[in-house]
């Protein structure tokens, strides 16, 4: 069943009203507090916060004048282009830096002495933090701003009807399709000869202590 526009724009309204102050607050409160803003597991939530205020502020605000008016808030290509952007680009961002968020609390947890060194820091904590911020942004600017396929823009319809013509480039297509399964499997083998690791040395230590 559909939910119609209008039940859609009062479900999001009275929700947005609130959350946008407090994504202020909570993202004021981590970049002034010195403690918070230097701790290395709070980096992606800094970033995670700043995206997903930024993401209210565009793409949620649109959806809602959309929902009230049945049209787009500006009808011309470039507010479409950037819509859809902002709707893709942001979202892909933050899903790939929440995922990261996940497997550097078990480093910063189990592996800690990884990230005790300026070297470790930067190869275990900032440059995938980097990778996961900056690839979807850049990415998909080129998808919508440079390799634009020209097709037609409906003013009347969410996001003016934009579709991602891009995946049907049979490069880009490719690319978008291995380029995220592979990091994943890299990611994945990691993550399990980290657990093997833990689990092989503790049962060491087990052992140990029952020879003892």
């Amino acid at each position: 069943m559909t939910i119609p526009f209008s039940i859609r724009f009062y479900l999001y309204l009275p929700l947005l009203i609130p959350s946008i102050p407090c994504s202020i607050f909570v993202l004021y409160h981590f970049l002034t507090n010195r403690t918070l803003r230097r701790a290395l597991n709070n980096h992606v939530i800094i970033l995670i916060l700043f995206l997903g205020l930024l993401y209210e502020l565009t793409d949620v605000i649109w959806l809602i004048h959309y929902y009230r008016v049945r049209t787009t808030l500006f009808q011309t290509s470039t507010f479409c282009l950037l819509w859809v952007f902002i709707d893709v680009g942001i979202f892909v961002t933050i899903t790939n830096l929440v995922a990261w968020a996940s497997i550097q609390r078990h480093i910063l947890i189990f592996h800690d002495t990884w990230v005790t060194t300026k070297r470790g820091r930067l190869v275990f904590h900032y440059i995938p933090s980097f990778i996961c911020f900056l690839y979807p942004i850049m990415f998909y600017a080129y998808v919508f701003f440079i390799f634009n396929c020209d097709q037609p823009l409906n003013y009347n319809i969410i996001r003016c009807g934009y579709s991602f013509c891009a995946e049907y480039d049979p490069i880009i297509g490719k690319f978008d399709g291995i380029f995220p399964a592979f990091c994943s499997y890299i990611i994945a083998k990691a993550a399990f000869a980290s657990t093997h690791s833990l689990a092989k040395l503790s049962q060491n230590g087990r052992s140990n202590i029952i020879h003892f």
